[in-house]
């Protein structure tokens, strides 16, 4: 329509300029006749009126058409700027797509995928083990899906930093992308776990060659900051359909194997059984009573004497801990600590006992100083710092001193020989905490590192010390014990004496103290002022 109008202006303008043109050319022939007839003055002046209206209106017409032009110059620019705006707009918008994407894809890959390793993260692994589990049901097949846990990436972390844990992450990755089929996909589940799902695995024969060709490719040494660590693989396995129906269900009892493997000694394979997922539900159902086993008021602790073997003078009170719940019974130690160390509630019970056996002893006749002795758990020294602000306040102003208690840890905490742990026994002892190292001789002992660390006295474990009468090997572990003990200048404590033998050995070979049925059962909280009474005083 503006098209429409702008040309019907422009041929106003050019009808006008021709008739502008043929009037003065009239005008001029009218001059040209006037002149050569003669015809007078009037004649001239008309002549020249009627020359001089043309060019009026021609000017006229010629200053309309220069503002018609300018004008239409004037769209012209802006329609040019407009096109121009709407050209660096679409530029914008071109970026601001391309951006977004790409910031689409970006979040789209870390949905899927894992940042460090590059692997299929949880969420993509369990959509494949999803399709090879229809692609499988379709076929009549199997699908084989194998949960890896790896050690020791802890340990790494804690002794040469997190980035370095992060080096033996990927190069674990790549280990294990190098041995796995085309077919199969290997994610990475969190942490040190990782899913290797292997479609159209029919035998248990092939599943066993798979997991060892696994456990071969993570056994050379991984080179980290000009260090070697050996990486101890637990892998556990489960067949769909015959072990789980769907992707959860077959993780799950993978997961399942997975722990027996690492119950028989890690760096091995084990097959999901139906006898595992009993137990795994038992695990489910003991957890669940113990999380509640606090509030409920079903712990309480018994107390063992600790006998001096040169005068059988009693020197002290060994805090246990016991489980008496309403609905499965009496729990063994045994069963629920390291379900509790599993679960991360064995920091609730150490506080619990803490609180409750200094509080019960500080009620302990005066007359009797005797040393309180609370194992505790390797897992407290994950976090000291806890421990520490646990412990403390309990301690002098009226409480129990701190010289009268005493710390069991055991030697399997040494081994790992963390600066921390250092630190925290250091500060333990300068507070007067006697510390005490729990079942020596268990098999991972570690002598030089007694050196290390400030303890008083050591521990033999049970199971040697009930082989010491009938077993060569068993009473030589024991001498060699106390002969180092005594030349490090540490106390030494004989656990699980029985009989009147053993305890006889052990003072002949010059062990400090003794514990066990041979001096009497644990004590009721409420029985230890009257068991007091009854023996004679002894000196702190």
């Amino acid at each position: 329509m503006k098209a429409a109008r702008r040309h019907f202006r422009l041929q106003q303008a050019k009808h006008a300029t021709l008739a502008a043109a043929a009037l003065a050319v009239a005008a001029i022939v009218l001059a040209v006749t006037a002149e050569l007839l003669d015809l007078g003055e009037i004649w001239r002046w008309l002549t020249l009126l009627l020359l001089a209206l043309p060019m009026l209106v021609g000017i006229g017409f010629a200053l309309r058409l220069h503002e018609q032009i300018r004008s239409l110059q004037r769209r012209f620019d802006a329609s040019r700027q407009r096109r121009d705006e709407l050209q660096r707009v679409n530029q914008r918008l071109e970026q601001e797509l391309a951006k977004r994407v790409d910031y689409e894809r970006r979040l789209a890959y870390q949905a899927n995928y894992d940042d460090l390793t590059r692997l299929p993260n949880r969420g993509l692994a369990l959509d494949r083990l999803a399709q090879s589990i229809k692609r499988a049901r379709r076929l009549n097949a199997k699908v084989l899906g194998m949960f890896i846990d790896l050690d020791p990436f802890k340990q790494v972390n804690d002794s040469l930093g997190h980035p370095a844990a992060e080096r033996l992450q990927r190069e674990a990755a790549a280990r294990l992308t190098e041995v796995h089929r085309e077919a199969d996909t290997v994610a990475r589940l969190g942490g040190d776990e990782f899913l290797l799902i292997c479609p159209d695995v029919d035998t248990v024969g092939s599943a066993e060659g798979l997991a060892e060709n696994v456990l071969a490719a993570l056994s050379p040494p991984f080179l980290v900051d000009n260090q070697e660590f050996l990486v101890r693989a637990s892998i556990g396995l489960a067949f769909f359909p015959a072990d789980g129906n769907d992707p959860e269900q077959l993780l799950k009892n993978a997961d399942v194997a997975l722990y027996r493997a690492k119950d028989q000694g890690r760096n091995r394979f084990s097959f999901f059984t139906r006898e595992m997922d009993l137990a795994a539900q038992q695990r489910l159902m003991l957890e669940s009573h113990l999380r509640h086993a606090v509030d409920a008021g079903e712990l309480r602790l018994v107390y063992q004497p600790i006998l001096a073997l040169a005068d059988a003078r009693v020197v002290g009170l060994e805090a246990l801990l016991r489980w008496q719940s309403p609905h499965l019974g009496p729990v063994d130690p045994t069963e629920f600590i390291p379900l509790a160390e599993d679960t991360g509630m064995i920091h609730e019970l150490t506080r619990w006992v803490l609180e409750h056996a200094v509080s019960q002893a500080a009620t302990w006749p005066r007359e009797h100083p005797l040393r309180l002795t609370v194992n505790i758990s390797p897992k407290e020294f994950a976090l000291p710092e806890r421990l520490i602000e646990t412990l403390m306040p309990l301690l002098g102003q009226g409480r129990l001193p701190a010289d009268r208690l005493e710390l069991e840890l055991t030697e399997g905490l040494l081994v790992q020989d963390q600066p921390a742990t250092g630190n925290a026994l250091d500060y333990l002892n300068e507070r007067g905490i006697r510390l005490c190292v729990d079942d020596f001789g268990s098999g991972q002992s570690a002598l030089v590192l007694l050196q290390r660390y400030p303890f008083d006295a050591l521990k033999i474990d049970r199971r040697t010390i009930q082989g010491i009468a009938r077993d060569p090997a068993d009473a030589a572990l024991v001498r060699a014990i106390l002969a180092m003990a005594g030349a490090l200048g540490i106390e030494t404590v004989a656990d699980g004496v029985e009989t009147e033998a053993q305890a006889e050995f052990l003072r002949r070979h010059g062990c400090h103290y003794a514990q066990g049925y041979r001096f009497g059962a644990a004590l009721e909280a409420d029985e230890v002022a009257g068991f007091l009474a009854a023996i004679a005083p002894v000196r702190a």
